[in-house]
């Protein structure tokens, strides 16, 4: 899974953010940044993340037992791994996959809910858009991956007073949603509606029922934190408040980021659990602290400084690559994209380019070879040195150079 805005791109799970323009990126490494904050420090993100970890674990014992990797990999998943993808197809929904671009004429017209194909509790959400000349027959399955580009997309055109003539699914899928349901004067009462949904497992199903309620109830957002709390106070995981419940997902997904990168002298740097714990103490443990927070004194400063403590995900753009001071000096930053690139290949996904070329290609590094990373970064096996290059590195360390790929 990839989060995208015209020229960036994040990579949850994997703490990267790739750019794809040499000047002004400010808006764009923004949108990003904002993806980032919602991976490390909202239920969706750190579930996305566990679910991650337990899928290359899998996939990984599958290509060890199995000595290949082909089309028929997916057989060979376990129940959980399967149920998983199932169920995660439900809660992420159509995200640019289903990029479409409406004019103003165009609203959502109906909202279906229906129960599922899997054996969980969990419903499908249609949106449905036209206007009085047009009904359409298309839908959107409406979840995670739509209300994390809505979100960022609104604290992007309000921070950089961005103005466009058109709007388009998913970016402004949620801003519909609200005009549908139960408008919601205040741009960034949407995107308190949008983070706080995100707090839990299914966030498509909480927004609309959010909504509902606070149709029923004629809610009102007056002051900063009204939405996220009103939503936060109304809806309970098993019973419990759902910062109660937040807690142990931190802990839990702290130490599947700690398995992730299991081998020394890499796993005393602990980076994943660093950006997970230090998210969580300035947005969930101050329970008057969110990220939308950030965003009221319309300051771009109070955002970049949340950075100081929770450090930067590694950036690559087209002429450099860059983190923070507290973690440019690791080395584990430029795992997570070697990682990200061993899950690629281990899934069978047709792209098995290295998703370090560009750093690889800036830094001159000696492994790099453009035509090998680009299409097969296996193939330096047999270009190596005594040294390994992160991806490499990661093949071997995970017992995986005996496996073939089909």
């Amino acid at each position: 899974m990839k989060i995208y805005s015209n020229e960036g791109v994040y990579f949850p799970s994997f703490f990267l953010v790739k750019i794809n323009k040499e000047k002004n990126i400010d808006r764009i490494l923004f949108h990003e940044l904002v993806h980032f904050l919602q991976d490390i420090s909202t239920t969706f993100g750190l579930i996305n993340i566990s679910n991650t970890v337990d899928r290359i674990k899998d996939l990984n014992k599958i290509a060890i037992d199995k000595k290949l990797i082909d089309s028929n990999t997916h057989k060979n998943y376990s129940k959980f791994h399967q149920d998983n993808i199932d169920l995660f197809s439900y809660y992420q929904g159509d995200s640019v996959n289903k990029y479409k671009t409406f004019n103003n004429s165009i609203k959502i017209i109906k909202i279906v809910e229906e129960e599922s194909m899997i054996d969980y509790d969990v419903k499908e959400i249609h949106l449905f858009f036209g206007n009085n000349c047009i009904d359409s027959k298309e839908y959107f399955n409406f979840g995670a991956l739509a209300i994390l580009e809505s979100m960022a997309n609104i604290l992007e055109n309000w921070l950089f007073d961005k103005e466009i003539d058109f709007r388009t699914y998913p970016y402004d899928a949620v801003s519909m949603i609200v005009e549908y349901i139960y408008p919601l004067k205040n741009v960034l009462a949407v995107s308190e509606l949008c983070e706080a949904s995100l707090m839990y497992y299914h966030p498509g199903e909480i927004l609309i029922n959010s909504l509902k309620l606070m149709k029923e109830k004629q809610f009102k957002h007056l002051v900063m934190g009204d939405t996220y709390n009103f939503i936060l106070n109304n809806f309970t995981v098993d019973d419990k408040h759902i910062l109660n419940h937040f807690s142990s997902l931190v802990e839990i997904t702290s130490k599947q980021l700690d398995d992730l990168i299991a081998f020394q002298p890499y796993h005393k740097e602990k980076l994943g659990r660093y950006y997970v714990q230090n998210a969580n103490k300035i947005f969930r443990i101050n329970k008057n602290a969110f990220i939308t927070s950030l965003f009221y004194d319309k300051n771009i400063n109070t955002f970049i400084k949340v950075f100081e403590t929770i450090g930067l995900p590694l950036i690559i753009n087209n002429n450099e690559t860059f983190s923070s001071i507290t973690t440019e000096k690791l080395t584990s930053p430029v795992f997570f994209p070697a990682i990200a690139t061993v899950f690629k290949i281990l899934s069978y996904q047709s792209d098995k380019s290295c998703e370090l070329i560009e750093h690889c290609c800036q830094s001159q590094n000696e492994f790099f070879k453009e035509a090998i990373c680009k299409n097969n970064p296996l193939n330096l096996l047999k270009h190596q040195n005594s040294n390994l290059c992160p991806f490499l590195y990661i093949w071997k360390v995970w017992r995986l150079e005996n496996v073939k790929i089909d």
